[in-house]
């Protein structure tokens, strides 16, 4: 029977592993601040053309809209002006020329939206002072178009501080994204042991990896990495509109509710919203970005099923309780944190991370749900394998490890019901085994039976399977197979036979009687094959006692 796996020693090990995490980010961080130089930072000072002062947070609406800003020539000195922007077209200029331009084409299915990134313009700095222009446009009317942590410093310097001050964020998606592996994994190893289990276990891995990709996308390490922000927008908008999907299948299969005519409603209006986005979006109707609200209340609707199902759960009795108030706990946060972030997106100007408390709420629900999922799935994989150890002992014969009787009575009924083609039966009897137990002992004759057992296997047994059918009495049925094949397994049968003889002198010598019939499936019927295969097998038996 395999080992029953520690779950105190895996949460001991996940808890360890947690804290090694938050170590190295909190280390690495700290470097990355301790490398860094200061940056002057500059989001104050800019104006309008009127003259009015600009919140580099809450820009004016429009186009072609211009801001300027003067520097000190020692402020500028071999420096550039850094910054992050979202939402916006935009080109740098002084003294009349375009230090930097930013109007990129981006495949129509990414949307309107260029995402958020870092840009950089070195700035020239002939003169005690430098009058620095940004011609801007805005892509959206609305707050999600703004500049922000505006520096002056190096590109390099101002990179690593953008890298190095997300990693604490990007830690939890990493986080989430190894609770979601470590599930599909479990789902694939225990798969046979966990039956229905599986499938829960699958939707709230995908779930969790998808959560942490979503979330992962809200920080600057995907941008920074592969330097194309428009398209880790495009699959942030991506996974927003597709996750209600797992979300709901895992908490339906999860509280026993997948027959809800609520279940495939949120499905159908998830994919409706899939396509609408991505039909409205390449067709230049409103895109992602504009369909936002639609997406967030598909997104609340599908939470609030999940928890009208986790519900009535509770009120069935369908789980163990303390589970179900965790799971409804952990909606409420998620409810919680999702509103208030929808809140701050809403109201907020310039808001670098729009997911800051609801990435807390994911976490603590995939944390919860996962503990206890993998807690479900550990119980029954121990209980998957010891039933699968009850039907070893149930259809194997233990001394010979072939498979017994019953396990015989199965294969006949597979054969009258499922199979097809040619099958031959091999009757098999060992002589004088009655001889061998009378005059040198059980354990003589158990060694009998064991030579015996390994001849069979390694001659018909190669071909097909072998059942040991009585104490003497074995049977081989051998499917898909032609007669050759049958001649060469009875060839090497023989001759195992005289090689054991010759090699281990036992004190009968080892003799099996058989006898093989053949079976055309749906043509007559194998209990007539096998009584066939018998009477050859009886005969044989009658002409090696009449010999020897």
């Amino acid at each position: 029977m395999d080992k029953k796996f520690d779950l105190g020693a895996f949460v001991n090990i996940l808890i360890i592993s947690s804290i090694a995490v938050i170590i190295v980010v909190i280390s690495v961080s700290h470097i990355g601040r301790l490398e860094t130089s200061p940056l002057l930072p500059c989001d104050g000072g800019w104006h309008y053309e009127d003259g009015a002062d600009v919140d580099l947070h809450d820009l004016r609406y429009g186009s072609n809209i211009i801001i300027t800003r003067a520097f000190e020539k020692d402020e500028i000195r071999e420096k550039a002006l850094c910054f992050r922007a979202k939402n916006v077209l935009f080109s740098v200029s002084c003294g009349g020329s375009v230090l930097y331009d930013f109007d990129p084409e981006y495949p129509s299915v990414y949307g309107k939206s260029t995402g958020t990134f870092v840009h950089y313009a070195g700035i020239p700095y002939d003169g005690d002072r430098v009058e620095v222009t940004i011609r801007y446009t805005n892509i959206y009317n609305d707050s999600s178009c703004y500049f922000s942590n505006m520096c002056i410093g190096t590109s390099g310097e101002y990179i690593r501080h953008e890298f190095y001050s997300n990693i604490p964020k990007a830690a939890v998606s990493v986080f989430m994204f190894m609770i979601g592996m470590i599930l599909e994994l479990f789902a694939v190893i225990l798969g046979k042991y966990i039956g229905r289990s599986r499938t829960a276990t699958i939707f709230l891995g995908i779930f969790a990896i998808l959560a942490a990709v979503w979330t992962a996308t809200e920080t600057m390490i995907p941008q920074l990495i592969c330097m194309d922000p428009a398209a880790v927008h495009f699959i942030n908008y991506m996974i927003l509109i597709t996750i209600p999907h797992s979300a709901i299948m895992f908490v339906s299969v999860l509280t026993e509710n997948e027959k809800t005519p609520l279940v495939p409603v949120i499905c159908i209006i998830t994919v409706s919203n899939l396509f609408l986005n991505i039909i409205s979006t390449v067709t230049g109707g409103y895109d992602y970005h504009e369909l936002l609200r639609l997406t967030h209340t598909v997104l609340f609707l599908a939470i609030s099923c999940a928890f009208y199902l986790t519900v009535s759960s509770i009120i069935k009795k369908r789980q163990e309780k303390l589970f179900l108030r965790s799971m409804v706990g952990s909606f409420i946060v998620i409810l919680i944190t999702g509103l208030i972030d929808l809140l701050r997106y809403s109201i907020s100007k310039g808001n670098n991370d729009t997911a800051f408390f609801l990435r807390i709420g994911l976490l603590i629900f995939v944390t919860v749900m996962g503990i206890y999922t993998l807690r479900d799935l550990i119980v029954l994989s121990n209980l998957g394998h010891k039933a699968a150890f009850m039907r070893k002992l149930a259809y194997n014969d233990a001394l010979t490890g072939f498979n017994n009787r019953t396990a015989f009575a199965e294969r006949e009924k597979d054969i009258n019901d499922n199979m097809n083609g040619t099958i031959f039966f091999v009757q098999l009897d060992i002589n004088d085994l009655k001889l061998v137990n009378d005059n040198y002992g059980h354990s003589e004759g158990d060694r009998h039976i064991i030579a015996a057992s390994r001849v069979i296997r390694e001659s018909f047994g190669r071909i097909g399977s072998c059942y040991r059918t009585g104490g003497d009495e074995f049977i081989a049925v051998i499917q898909g197979k032609n007669q050759d094949e049958i001649e060469k397994a009875e060839q090497k049968f023989n001759e195992l036979i005289s090689e054991y003889n010759s090699a281990e002198e036992p004190p009968v010598k080892l003799a099996i009687a058989y006898g093989i019939s053949k079976y055309e499936v749906g043509e007559d019927n194998p209990e007539k094959a096998e009584r066939e295969a018998d009477k050859r097998m009886y005969e044989m038996k009658k002409k090696m006692k009449s010999d020897s």
